[in-house]
């Protein structure tokens, strides 16, 4: 209890069901096995964005960790970083939906001449 007001105090949230992998998700079962508090600060990433690289999130994490600990840490590059991958990240969300709705807009006689053309 104490842990989860301490961790409201920089307007973090402590979310339900999460499923958490890899390194994060080992270090809490083994701090949970040994009943050890333990705090994991994750920042979100969208579920198409997944498989790349998301300064965003580090970039939120960070923020929150400095304060925390009442660092300075010079974090223009990783904002510069974040600003360009938003960018781009709406730039692939962008070319994404014009394929789907092109995909789903085209008459299915046409999809069919246009899959025998690439197989030429």
């Amino acid at each position: 209890q104490e842990v989860r007001e301490d961790l409201e105090k920089y307007g973090l949230l402590q979310r339900g069901n999460l499923q958490i992998a890899g390194l994060n998700g080992l270090l809490l079962g083994v701090t949970k096995e040994r009943d050890i508090e333990g705090v994991c600060l994750l920042g979100e990433v969208p579920a198409y964005a997944t498989r790349i690289q998301n300064p965003m999130a580090a970039l939120a994490v960070l923020k929150v960790l400095a304060t925390m600990l009442d660092l300075k840490v010079d974090m223009d590059e990783l904002t510069q970083l974040a600003v360009e991958t938003k960018e781009r990240m709406k730039q692939v969300a962008a070319e994404a939906m014009g394929e789907y709705i092109e995909y789903f807009t085209t008459p299915i006689w046409e999809q069919g001449e246009e899959e025998e053309e690439e197989e030429e």
